[in-house]
C-alpha cells in the first residue's frame, strides 16, 4: 500500500508540472507537458494531419489494390508533417573524431520555466548548476 500511495503521489506530481490546457487562455496550439507554442507550419501540419492521412490511405488503397499500378509490397512515402519535436534544432559536431548529432533542445528551458512557475522558485535557482552545492 506504500508503495502504490508513492506510485499515486508521483503520478500527482507529474500531472501538476504539466500546463493546464483548460486554464490556458490563449488560442495557440501548445505542447501540453513544455508549455512550447507551436509554431504555424507545425500547428497547419498538425491540425491537417488526420485529413492527409485519410488521402493517403484512399491512394494507397486505389493504386495498390483497385488499379494495381504499383506493386502492394513495394514501401509507401511518409508524410513529412512537422511536429513539436521538429521545432528542435539538429547540430552535428566532431567528438573525439566521431561525428555526434547534438539537439539544441529548447523544450528544456521552457520546461524550466514552466515548473519554477508552477512551483514558484526563483528561475536564477532553478537555472544554477546541481553541482553548486559541492564546490
Amino acid at each position: 500500500m506504500k508503495r502504490d500511495k508513492a506510485d499515486v503521489d508521483k503520478i500527482v506530481e507529474t500531472t501538476n508540472s504539466m500546463i493546464n490546457p483548460f486554464e490556458y487562455e490563449e488560442e495557440e496550439l501548445l505542447h501540453i507537458t513544455s508549455g512550447t507554442v507551436a509554431t504555424e507550419e507545425v500547428e497547419k501540419d498538425l491540425q491537417s494531419a488526420y485529413d492527409r492521412g485519410e488521402a493517403a490511405f484512399i491512394a494507397i488503397c486505389k493504386e495498390r489494390l483497385q488499379t494495381r499500378e504499383v506493386d502492394s509490397l513495394t514501401s509507401m512515402k511518409k508524410l513529412k508533417l512537422k511536429t513539436f519535436t521538429s521545432m528542435s534544432k539538429t547540430t552535428k559536431s566532431k567528438v573525439h573524431g566521431k561525428e555526434v548529432s547534438l539537439k539544441a533542445d529548447r523544450n528544456l528551458l521552457a520546461r524550466l520555466v514552466v515548473i519554477g512557475r508552477i512551483r514558484k522558485v526563483d528561475l536564477q535557482e532553478l537555472l544554477s548548476s546541481p553541482w553548486d552545492q559541492y564546490l
